[in-house]
């Protein structure tokens, strides 16, 4: 019986090995970032930013195409200056605006020291460095109003006719806004030009979508924003904030 013969090697293939180590390497890592946008997309919503409500934040530049958010449908955390994406009932589309208090805080709209008026939430002036500051000739009728507050407070005396449960009857916080239990107070950036919980109220919780996790400007590079966002890990922020 003749015997099958096998040559000799006297050493590894070693270029084989490294290859071979390189493209399970490489498929692992496919694999890994297909799941891991396979998870982005189940945890996020991806909505497009319609209208000049949320000026500077977004759609600031008006000669671009609208700017994209992707809100996380399992955080409803609401926190302060959180952007959350809210329902609204009778309207096709949902809106989109900054948290700016939470239940159980009284809101308000005041003058400071230097004859601006800004956001009161508990009876203490917050500074809002995103907002649309720049004077509105259309606001001339509200004498003194550079940032279009003033025309907010007016809203808000008109929600206080259709809406009177929001607001303190008496004592040293009356005509205030209280915010409702399970609600937040939402407004737009650029203040003036938003319909937000001065014109709908408080929103329930219940309404919100999510809040907003990431944001793709019009313009920015979509493979920078998936690097970003999948390879170097963040996407493990989004499942950390969900609840």
């Amino acid at each position: 019986m003749k015997l099958q013969s096998f040559k000799h090697h006297d050493g590894l293939n070693w270029y084989r090995l490294i290859f071979g180590f390189l493209g399970n390497l490489f498929l692992i890592y496919c694999v890994a970032v297909g799941l891991m946008l396979i998870v982005f997309s189940s945890l996020t919503i991806e909505c497009s930013v319609v209208g000049a409500s949320m000026v500077p934040t977004y759609n600031a530049d008006s000669k671009k195409t609208n700017d994209t958010v992707f809100v996380n449908r399992f955080d409803k955390s609401c926190d302060y200056g959180d952007i959350i994406v809210i329902n609204i009932d009778g309207r096709e589309d949902p809106i989109i605006k900054r948290v700016v208090a939470r239940a159980g805080d009284i809101v308000d709209i005041v003058e400071d020291e230097d004859g601006l008026f800004k956001l009161e939430v508990n009876n203490k002036i917050v500074e809002e460095s995103y907002l649309n500051l720049i004077y509105d000739e259309n606001l001339l009728e509200y004498e003194g109003d550079y940032n279009g507050m003033l025309f907010v407070k007016k809203k808000l005396e008109k929600l206080a006719v259709v809406r009177s449960d929001l607001f303190i009857e008496s004592g040293e916080n009356a005509g205030k806004i209280l915010v409702p239990e399970d609600c937040v107070f939402a407004m737009g950036d650029n203040r003036h030009n938003s319909q937000d919980s001065t014109y709908y109220g408080a929103f329930s919780i219940e309404k919100i979508l999510g809040v907003v996790e990431r944001s793709l400007f019009a313009g920015e590079s979509e493979f920078g924003f998936y690097f970003d966002y999948i390879v170097k890990g963040q996407v493990f922020e989004t499942i950390g904030k969900c609840n």
